[in-house]
């Protein structure tokens, strides 16, 4: 069975807040559960600092190069129920974080291949090309771009290669130049490249970056199957003990 995302959590800040960002869970973290958290901000220089013992996930290049901004994920094992976790930056007044909570993937190795990619301006936006190196894998999409205009959630998944859920689409609190941050999530059950269908953006006018997590699920057992069993012909005495 492939994990899957089984909670969501989000915040945003605008001009004037302070310099840090913060995801809070809720009751729904369990055992073995990972949270995974990316954080996009307006500025390409910025110095984004994690809490303590969480590992970083972000490849590849992680800057908007024209217009600005800055994309990193990271994940932990066992995170807490209602708890906050929180980053710290060191210039951005324009900031969006998502925490997605994934189920069932493996508790020792839990990213199988990953990948980063900045795309050119325009609507359409494709992720990083990946090949996974066994069945069973949850693909986690987060996609980021600097908006300008609109001010509106904006971001749709792939329609087309693998069948995805959006679970949140965000921006920075203030009305103009914000963070635009989605997540979405998809099973991929069988090993190999992974679908580089687009993400589209109602933003036409701006750069964006896709990271891309293959996540390795739990192994489970085959179930056993049963094996035919050969006809015996009875004995000659058989038949004689029932004269």
């Amino acid at each position: 069975m492939v994990a899957s995302v089984v909670a969501t959590y989000t915040s945003v800040q605008g001009d004037g807040g302070g310099l840090g960002l913060a995801v809070t869970t809720d009751g729904t973290p369990a055992t073995d559960d990972y949270l995974v958290v990316g954080l996009g901000v307006n500025a390409n220089a910025d110095t984004l600092t994690p809490p303590g013992g969480w590992t970083e996930a972000t490849v590849g290049d992680n800057v908007v190069t024209t217009s600005g901004g800055q994309f990193r994920a990271w994940y932990l094992k066992n995170p807490a129920a209602s708890t906050t976790y929180t980053w710290s930056v060191s210039t951005s007044t324009r900031r969006s974080i998502i925490g997605v909570l994934v189920r069932g993937a493996d508790t020792t190795t839990f990213i199988d291949v990953k990948g980063s990619l900045e795309s050119a301006i325009g609507s359409s936006h494709a992720p990083p090309a990946v090949t996974t190196t066994g069945a069973d894998r949850l693909i986690i999409d987060f996609a980021f771009h600097r908006q300008f205009s609109p001010d509106a959630a904006g971001w749709t998944p792939p329609a087309s290669g693998l069948t995805w859920t959006k679970h949140a689409d965000i921006q920075g609190a203030d009305s103009n130049n914000n963070v635009r941050l989605a997540v979405g999530s998809a099973p991929a059950p069988s090993a190999g490249a992974v679908s580089t269908a687009a993400w589209t953006s109602v933003d036409t006018f701006e750069e964006c970056l896709i990271l891309r997590i293959a996540v390795i699920s739990t192994a489970g057992a085959a179930p056993t199957a049963l094996q035919p069993q050969p006809i015996v012909a009875p004995s000659p005495a058989a038949f004689r003990a029932t004269w």
